[in-house]
């Protein structure tokens, strides 16, 4: 068997380090990269305690005794107990109820009144 070799005419390919033109040397772009890369890690940081922070209070929103009427994780509650009054034609006592614990809602606005003094 025979070995076939090519050889290519080496037009304008040079050796040597290959540069871009208007492109700073890799040195000059490490102090910039590592200031970006401080700046990401401080957000992240930062993005990691709001994280945490909005958790802590999730958890005491979940947890936390409901002490008012007015407490907005009523609302539910408050609609379907009024549609229940509705149908059993308690609609008196449900006031009444509704008043004196201080949730009723407003039903043009769907926002908590305030409890009339």
């Amino acid at each position: 068997m025979t070995d076939i070799t090519i050889t290519a005419p080496a037009s304008g390919i040079a050796e040597g380090p290959l540069t871009f033109p208007g492109t700073p040397p890799v040195t000059a772009r490490r102090g910039a990269f590592a200031g970006e890369l401080a700046r990401a890690h401080s957000e992240l940081e930062q993005a990691r305690a709001q994280v945490a922070e909005r958790e802590r209070e999730i958890e005491r929103l979940r947890t936390a005794q409901i002490t008012d009427g007015s407490d907005p994780r009523l609302i539910d509650f408050w609609e379907k107990a009024g549609r229940i009054a509705d149908h059993a034609d308690f609609c008196q006592e449900y006031d009444r109820l509704a008043e004196a614990m201080n949730g009723t809602p407003d039903a043009a606005t769907g926002k908590w009144r305030p409890r009339s003094p």
